[in-house]
């Protein structure tokens, strides 16, 4: 793989832990290992500084480091890694989770932390006819391949089935499996005054939509919306409109891209393995994640 101009994302980074089974998070060690070898081996700049680059085809050896989601985690585990090989970065925040909101995606990582993948499956399955989720053959062969059958089959066919079925569902596992959401979202995500001081500290702050649902799925109207209830909140805190977006789950249609520049954003990033390119679109910029990286050095 050429990693000359390329881009790395990541989310949660944390130690694993019995309690949060669900989600497949880089140690904060190894988070480490991956800075120090990215700094120690590129310019560290920031993501759009990349993507120039790449347009300029410029002779450096440029990388850049984004964060998802707005997770408490990365502020208390990954930002003093940062500080301490004077590594920039940009955070992608979802907005309405400074509302208390808790993503589809993380009631995901709740349920599958507290009840076996199978048993989840088996409980969809029998909740509705629709869609029906398969135990022996990957339903998108292409994704998730780092996460074993079960955990990707029932991950991606969350995403990709109709709001209106998945959050009814997501409800009535909390309800039947007994969970309490709300106590699974307090201290997940980065509050005000931590994105405050991420900006203070000379860190880029960006959008990741306001409630983080799959662009592929939503039309151009709600799209919309969702773009500017973020932008209503992330100018109010920082004074200011962001300028960079993050596409939910790192994927797009065609029909959203464009209402992103008409909404004052000039760069959108998705998840793509590989180095930017001369001729990349600003709003379909690739990113890498941290098993892409662990391989790289190992």
């Amino acid at each position: 793989m050429d990693i000359k101009n390329f881009i790395v994302n990541y989310h949660y980074v944390e130690d694993p832990r019995p309690d949060f089974s669900g989600i497949w998070p880089c140690s904060i060690s190894e988070f480490e290992r991956q800075i120090k070898f990215l700094s120690g081996n590129f310019s560290i700049v920031p993501a759009v500084d990349v993507y120039r680059a790449s347009q300029e085809n410029s002779r450096g050896n440029y990388c850049a480091i984004t964060f998802d989601d707005g997770l408490k985690d990365q502020y208390q585990n990954a930002v003093p890694i940062l500080k301490k090989y004077n590594a920039t970065a940009t955070f992608f925040i979802i907005t309405d989770t400074l509302n208390g909101f808790l993503p589809s995606a993380h009631q995901i990582h709740f349920l599958l932390s507290k009840v076996p993948a199978e048993k989840l499956i088996d409980s969809f399955n029998d909740f509705q006819n629709q869609y029906q989720i398969p135990k022996d053959q990957r339903v998108n062969p292409k994704k998730r391949l780092f996460e074993d059958i079960l955990i990707a089959n029932f991950k991606e066919t969350m995403m990709s089935a109709p709001q209106d079925l998945t959050e009814p569902f997501l409800g009535h596992c909390f309800k039947n499996f007994s969970l309490d959401p709300e106590k699974f979202g307090r201290g997940t995500f980065m509050n005000e005054p931590d994105i405050l001081s991420l900006k203070d500290a000379g860190f880029s702050i960006g959008s990741h939509a306001h409630r983080h649902y799959l662009e592929e799925n939503v039309n151009q109207k709600y799209f919309r919306s969702e773009v500017q209830d973020s932008k209503k909140i992330l100018r109010r805190l920082l004074g200011e409109d962001p300028t960079t977006f993050s596409y939910p789950h790192g994927r797009y249609n065609n029909e959203v891209v464009g209402l992103l520049g008409e909404e004052g954003f000039k760069h959108a990033f998705i998840t793509e393995p590989r180095s930017l390119r001369a001729g990349d679109s600003p709003y379909l910029i690739p990113r890498l994640d941290t098993n892409d990286i662990r391989k790289i050095i190992f």
